[in-house]
């Protein structure tokens, strides 16, 4: 047996940013068709080299800027093939003289884990590795990755190098909802980028191809922005909105609340669940969600009926439509109890070696068909009582592949495509029906998930000091109208759960709340997205509830600017636990409607200035702020220079500006 390991064909970048294709050697002839596919355009960059066909597949993305790619890999010889490493893009000659500017290129890479999502680093290539250590031909590279079903557990799939010479930024992106692959390096004095999918270095990818059997990988995406990071990030936001298979929030997404983070913490009962119901309809909630505890084990999915009083979950549903709002519950459907029926039944599960892959919990196939039909009749059943909208949770991962017909990693991907086409099934049967992706936060936030999902939980951080940092780094990675971004005013910690609500929201507790400030803070936090409000709002004083009901209009206000604005970030973007002045801004598409969020972060200076020139016109006004009635911040705009300087002697505060800038 032969063995045959390949890197994949890829394209060559041109100065302009553009892509010329390329094969692995340069003498390498292509042909090259276009047909129009379920996708769109579609054109093909087919390579033969005598033993392996090579096909680059590039779909139509609206964008001169930006390419999107999958590659299938077929052998055409007598002899079998082993495929290492399949690669779904190549992109190379970035530059061609890395070594005389080592400090030309600055590479930004999103560190992604539970709690502390969205976490951007960057750094010039020398300094993360990427050096010259000899004359002769060498590959100087370096690897970021994440393993198993959790497509984001250790970073977002997606790179942005800035070529700080030449003022343009290149970003590559990877899809899935499962393990991935960056290669960043330097051949022969010329940057080039890797982005697979499947490979032996990250998830035991080894496909045997005998004579005319081939391999198709998953989709990736990559391209060039004149500017730096915030370019590229423009880039993005926009393919995305276009890839997406959702379309429903083009205006915006409904005003959710969700009973659990610093909440009910999956400890529903009716006692506790009408005054929430009722706060959260007298503030404007439109959709009230009951998240986990509703059950007796996940993959049997049977209700707790001795939870909910005399009429039983029927009467909570019943009561949430009353109150004008639409009732959602949590799913966790990829995962089944070791004490279920369901799970009891092996051949329901993601098996490796033989064995159920989990703990606890089991992870479920969708590849099977009775475990879908199974789901299926939950979802039915849950939507027969009324139920409009699903949290579909995802808390643990596969960690690496899985068994089945192929080999691990093609087994996993295999799986995922199976639990998509799962979902838009749903989608189809229930068209009114609203899916929300979490998966422990956003450890499955991908692109290629979130694009079947019409929401994504950004993290599963109760903290709220902590949450403007992941809200300002998540704006990088999706599309602000999908980011679900959590406030909690009144939040009851989970290490305070187990205590009766009357001993916590005593006095002494209500009274830290009495000047709002905590309040605005996490409602500054919930505009910067799709806003989802919790905390034991029941206990707001009027002060507070006035905030809280402030907010929420502000949020379907410019909900719609929010489904067509690009994010920015005028002081830069900041970590998880620094002492800072933060903020996030987001532009309109077409610039009239500028909103800014502005957070104080226990931040030695007691000042701000913030110059929003870049975004703003002369002679923009103030067209709201948040809150109107709010002590934590004092500034001063001065809309002919352009300038807001802010001021506040508390150690956390924040305030929101939306900004109108058309020129009368």
């Amino acid at each position: 047996m032969e063995k045959n390991y390949t890197s994949g064909y890829y394209f060559s970048a041109d100065g302009n940013g553009g892509h010329t294709p390329i094969g692995a050697a340069s003498d390498f002839d292509y042909t090259k068709y276009t047909e129009k596919t379920a996708h769109g355009n579609e054109t093909d960059f087919i390579y033969e080299t005598g033993r392996l066909k090579v096909t680059v597949h590039r779909l139509n993305s609206d964008s001169e800027n930006t390419t999107v790619q999958y590659t299938t890999y077929e052998n055409r010889s007598e002899e079998p093939l082993i495929l290492e490493t399949a690669a779904t893009f190549f992109v190379e000659d970035i530059s061609k003289d890395v070594w005389s500017c080592p400090k030309r290129f600055r590479v930004y890479t999103c560190k992604n884990f539970w709690e502390g999502e969205g976490q951007w680093r960057s750094d010039y290539i020398e300094t993360l590795g990427i050096y010259e250590a000899s004359p002769h031909t060498c590959f100087s590279h370096i690897i970021f990755s994440s393993q198993g079903s959790w497509s984001a557990g250790e970073h977002y799939p997606l790179i942005i190098i800035e070529d700080t010479m030449f003022e343009k930024s290149w970003f590559f992106e990877l899809e899935g909802g499962f393990q991935w692959l960056f290669e960043i390096g330097v051949k022969n004095g010329s940057l080039c980028v890797m982005g697979t999918q499947a490979t032996l270095l990250n998830g035991g990818f080894s496909k045997l191809l005998n004579k005319d059997e081939s391999f198709t990988t998953p989709r990736g995406f990559f391209g060039c922005a004149a500017g730096g990071f915030e370019a590229a990030v423009h880039e993005l936001t926009s393919l995305k909105r276009r890839l997406s298979l959702r379309k429903s929030f083009k205006n915006g997404a409904p005003l959710v609340f969700n009973d659990y983070m610093n909440c009910l913490w999956a400890m529903p009962s009716h006692q506790k669940l009408i005054p929430l119901i009722d706060a959260a309809a007298s503030v404007g909630c439109e959709i009230f969600c009951m998240d986990d505890g509703w059950l007796d084990f996940k993959g049997d999915w049977q209700i707790k009926e001795s939870l909910y009083g005399e009429h039983g979950l029927q009467g909570i549903i019943n009561y949430i439509q009353a109150k004008g709002m639409r009732a959602g519950i949590w799913l966790e459907i990829e995962s089944a109890a070791v004490e279920s029926v369901f799970a009891k039944k092996t051949d329901n599960l993601l098996l490796r070696n033989g064995r159920p892959v989990g703990t606890n919990c089991k992870m479920v196939d969708f590849r099977r068909t009775e475990t879908r039909e199974h789901i299926k009749s939950v979802i039915d059943r849950l939507y027969s009582m009324g139920i409009r909208y699903i949290k579909n949770d995802y808390n643990m991962s596969t960690v690496v592949g899985i068994d089945g017909d192929c080999n691990p990693c093609e087994n996993l991907i295999s799986h995922a495509n199976a639990f998509y086409r799962f979902i838009d099934g749903i989608y189809r049967d229930y068209p009114d029906m609203i899916i929300e992706n979490c998966g422990s936060g956003a450890m499955r936030s991908d692109n290629g998930t979130l694009m079947h999902f019409d929401l994504q939980s950004t993290s599963d951080q109760e903290i709220f000091t902590r949450y403007p940092s992941i809200a300002a780094g998540s704006a990088a990675c999706m599309p602000p109208e999908k980011a679900g971004t959590w406030a909690y005013p009144y939040p009851m910690l989970y290490d305070d759960r187990l205590k009766p609500l009357d001993e916590l929201f005593g006095d002494e507790y209500k009274d830290s709340f009495s000047d709002g400030e905590q309040t605005a803070f996490n409602m500054v936090t919930g505009l910067c997205g799709t806003m989802y409000l919790s905390g034991h709002i029941e206990y707001a004083d009027e002060l507070n509830r006035d905030f809280i009901s402030e907010a929420v209009q502000l949020f379907k206000k410019y909900r719609s600017d929010m489904a067509k604005s690009y994010p920015f970030w005028p002081l830069g973007l900041k970590g998880l636990n620094d002492c800072c002045w933060n903020a996030l801004g987001f532009s309109g598409s077409d610039g009239s409607i500028v909103m800014l969020a502005v957070w104080k972060i226990n931040a030695s200076e007691d000042e701000c200035e913030i110059d929003p020139s870049k975004r703003l016109k002369t002679g923009a006004k103030i067209q709201d702020s948040f809150p109107r009635g709010g002590s934590g911040i004092e500034y001063n705009y001065n809309s002919e220079s352009l300038s807001l300087k802010l001021k506040s002697d508390k150690p956390y505060s924040a305030r929101w500006f939306a900004f109108n800038n058309l020129i009368k």
